[in-house]
This record gives C-alpha cells, sequence and structure tokens, in this order.
C-alpha cells in the first residue's frame, strides 16, 4: 500500500515540477532565440546602412571593398543606380547562381514596395524579407535606398541564413539538454520528497497499530484474572476473594480507560485549558501534603526543596500543572528503590521557572530518555507491576504542551531520574 502511495507521490510530484521547469525553459529558449534573431536582423541593416554610408563617403562605389565586404559578411551585394544594376562580379559564390538570386532579391524588393527607379521617392526604413531558393537554401534580405548626389543608389544584401539556424539549433540543444537534466533531477528529489511524506503516515500507522495492540494486551488481562477468578470461585465458593479480585481489576481498567479517554480527547483537540494567575508556592505545597503520606505509605520519602525567596506567581493553568506533577509523583513511588527519597522542588531557570521531581529510582539511559514519553512504553519492560501501563508519562507531555511548557528527563543528584517542567 505505502509502495504504491510512494510511487503515486513521485510521480505527481515529478509531473508537476517538470512541467513547471520545462514551460520556464521554452520560455526562455524562445526568448534567446527571438533575442538571436533580433540581432542578426539588425546586425544585417547595419551592415546594408554601412554600405550605402561607404559610397556616400567616397562618392564612388569601391569594386574591392565590396568584394571584402562580401569574404566578411558572406553575403551577396547587388547595387542599383537609377534602377540599373552596377555591373560587379562579387565574390561570393552561392547554389542558385548570382544572377538568378540577384534577380529573385529584386522581385522580391519590388513586391515588398521599394522603388528602386530614379525618383525622389526613398525610404528611411530597410525592407527586409526571407527566399528560400530551389535547392533549399534559405537568405535573409535587406534593401534600403537612399538619394546620393541626385542619384537613387539601391542596396539589395542577401544574408545566408545557415550561421542563425546554426545559433538556434544551439540555442534549442542546450535547454533540450538543461530540461533533460533538471527533470532527472528533479526525479531524484522527488523520490525522495514522497518516500520523506510517506515515512510520517508510516510511523502513525505503526504507532496506531502498537497502541491497539498494547491497549488490547492491558484490556486482555483483566479480563483474564476476571474470569480464572470466577472459574476458581464456581468451585471453592469463596465469594468474598471474588469481589475482592473483581473490585480491583476493574478499578484498574477503569483507570486504563480513563487514560485512553483522554489521550483521545487530545488527539481530537477537546481538552480545556483554563488559564488563570497561578501561586506556583501553594501548588506545590498543596502537591506535597497530598502525596507524602501516599509515599510515606509505600516506604518512600518525599522531601520539599524550593528557594527561600518567594516564587513568582504566573499565568497558567493550575489544574493541568497539578495534574503532571502528580503523574510525575506517582511515577517515581512506581519506580524509586525501597526507602527511596523523592524530591519536589521548584527554582528559576533563566527568564523562567522550572518545577522538578527526582527520585533514586534506576535511572534511564540516554538513548530512551525521548522514549518515555511514548505512549505504552516502559524503560523497564520487564516489569510486572500491572498497575503501570506506560501512559502517564505521555500524558503528562501532552499536558504540559498543552499549557505552553515542556517536559525534560535528566539524571538526578542520585542516579535516579530528574523531570523537569519548563514554564
Amino acid at each position: 500500500m505505502y509502495k504504491s502511495l510512494r510511487n503515486r507521490l513521485c510521480i505527481t510530484l515529478f509531473l508537476l515540477t517538470s512541467s513547471v521547469v520545462c514551460l520556464v525553459t521554452a520560455i526562455l529558449c524562445i526568448t534567446n532565440i527571438r533575442q538571436a534573431s533580433k540581432s542578426y536582423r539588425i546586425e544585417n541593416e547595419k551592415s546594408v546602412n554601412e554600405v550605402l554610408s561607404k559610397i556616400s563617403a567616397e562618392n564612388r562605389i569601391n569594386d574591392i571593398w565590396i568584394a571584402e565586404f562580401e569574404d566578411d559578411k558572406q553575403a551577396l551585394v547587388a547595387i542599383f543606380e537609377n534602377g540599373h544594376q552596377y555591373s560587379f562580379g562579387g565574390r561570393y559564390i552561392t547554389g542558385t547562381g548570382r544572377d538568378l538570386l540577384v534577380d529573385i532579391a529584386l522581385n522580391k524588393t519590388v513586391e515588398e514596395g521599394l522603388d528602386i527607379s530614379n525618383s525622389l521617392y526613398s525610404v528611411d526604413e530597410a525592407i527586409e524579407y526571407e527566399i528560400k531558393t530551389a535547392d533549399g537554401s534559405r537568405y535573409f534580405g535587406v534593401a534600403k535606398a537612399e538619394m546620393i548626389n541626385a542619384s537613387k543608389i539601391t542596396v539589395i544584401a542577401l544574408f545566408d541564413d545557415q550561421p542563425v539556424i546554426d545559433d538556434i539549433k544551439g540555442i534549442v540543444s542546450e535547454y533540450v539538454i538543461i530540461s533533460f537534466l533538471g527533470c532527472f533531477i528533479l526525479l531524484i528529489i522527488s523520490r525522495f520528497l514522497s518516500f520523506k511524506m510517506v515515512e510520517p503516515i508510516i510511523e502513525a500507522d505503526r504507532k496506531q497499530k502498537e497502541f491497539i495492540a498494547a491497549t488490547s494486551h492491558e484490556l486482555k488481562t483483566p479480563l483474564a484474572v476476571i474470569k480464572a477468578v470466577l472459574s476458581t470461585a464456581e468451585m471453592t465458593g469463596n465469594k468474598d476473594q471474588v469481589i475482592s479480585v473483581v473490585a480491583s481489576e476493574t478499578n484498574r481498567m477503569t483507570r486504563l480507560v480513563n487514560d485512553l479517554m483522554s489521550l483521545a480527547r487530545n488527539d481530537m483537540g477537546k481538552w480545556n485549558v483554563n488559564i488563570k494567575e497561578v501561586d506556583l508556592e501553594l501548588l506545590i505545597l498543596s502537591c506535597f501534603e497530598k502525596y507524602a503520606p501516599v509515599l510515606e505509605a509505600n516506604g518512600h520519602e518525599l522531601t520539599l526543596d524550593i528557594p527561600d525567596s518567594k516564587l513568582p506567581k504566573i499565568k497558567s493553568d493550575d489544574d493541568k500543572l497539578s495534574e503532571i506533577l502528580e503523574i510525575l509523583l506517582n511515577n517515581a513511588n512506581d519506580y524509586s528503590v525501597e526507602n527511596g527519597v523523592i524530591t519536589l522542588g521548584a527554582g528559576k531557570c533563566g527568564r523562567g521557572i522550572v518545577l522538578f521531581v527526582e527520585d533514586e529510582g534506576p535511572g534511564i539511559p540516554d538513548k530512551l530518555k525521548q522514549k518515555v514519553f511514548e505512549r505504552f512504553y516502559r524503560a523497564d519492560q520487564g516489569r510486572s507491576d500491572r498497575n503501570h501501563f506506560g501512559l502517564g508519562l505521555s500524558l503528562a507531555s501532552d499536558y504540559a504542551k498543552l499549557i505552553g511548557a515542556s517536559i525534560e528527563l535528566k539524571d538526578s543528584r542520585h542516579r535516579g531520574s530528574r523531570f523537569e517542567i519548563i514554564l
């Protein structure tokens, strides 16, 4: 299922991104082709103006200079004075034949509206056109007429289109290569991103399956105990034992269901937060008075560690803070060594305040410190205490995030664990 999802995401990402890249590349390619064509036309028009300027400056037609011009520009030049063609053999050789090509260019010039006869009519702008001969050769023609010393001089120049065609092919090839390289890179990136995008879904599905399996196991155990006790009671008739066991296991299932409901409400965003001014010293003392007897009954000692200076009041949810502290104290009670000392305290941390619960338990390795906040996780997997579900610290972490706080797990001074609530 996930492989198919990854492939679909990869294809979708690739098609979207590659389409954008190809579109941008095509636009840039067309822009460059137009720019190259425009530069080519401007350069050719300048060349024709250069011929007219040369004739005007020297007041004559210089055969040698025209021949050199044809060699340099790879162009055919025809000059007309008052409609009569100037006799000039030229150096530029064409497959079509020079005379035939000049006739074709002259007819095209006239068709485009340039009168080369002896008249006062002339044009300031050059006439441009394209010619394609029978042998497939393509030429770009530029014609312009000017009055020079009472004579109308018309210059027609035919430039071979092959150089600019080669340039355009080079531009297209360059952008095609860029497009293919871009698409190949995008394919790799799309594949990588599709894996990254599916990873959270796979992880969520894995956690959901683990959650269902763990919940089923936790519910199955008390039910199995109740069933076994009931079966035994049918033979022994010991009703008092049955009532005691059923009540104990029912209470255990009730605690589990309550924890699961709390987690479900958090997942659905239905936890309510009542932010108000909280007196931290009063809250800590209240927790201390509530849990000192409980911990003492279990063979532990609860000590208080708060600064001599009064702690400032803060804006928070006192109910959620109390629940977090109770969860941490219950956790310390479960994992502390016999006759161990558990410390409940508070202090300043930079600009904030930290509440902490410290125990003398076995401690938790650094690589597992973050995992203890996962649902149903137990640092001691071999622990046989069935009253500990592995949900408390997950709830505490969720409560902390809800009120804008965070919980960190550190090593205590006595090799145990120190949970800090950073406000």
